[in-house]
């Protein structure tokens, strides 16, 4: 899935967090709104093939 793809289902609200993601994140000092911001201003730095074994 694309980056473009990302930002449009988080701008769509279509996405939702794991009870344990949360609660973990949280021990991190990580809130849901950091998760979003990542993910709509963030920048790809290492993209990786998906190789699909057959």
């Amino acid at each position: 899935m694309a980056i473009n793809e990302f930002h449009r289902l988080v701008l769509d609200g279509k996405y939702f967090f794991y009870t344990h993601a949360l609660t973990e994140a949280k021990k991190d000092g990580v809130t849901p709104e950091d998760v979003v911001h990542a993910i709509l201003t963030g920048e790809v730095i290492e993209e990786y093939l998906i190789v699909s074994e057959s």
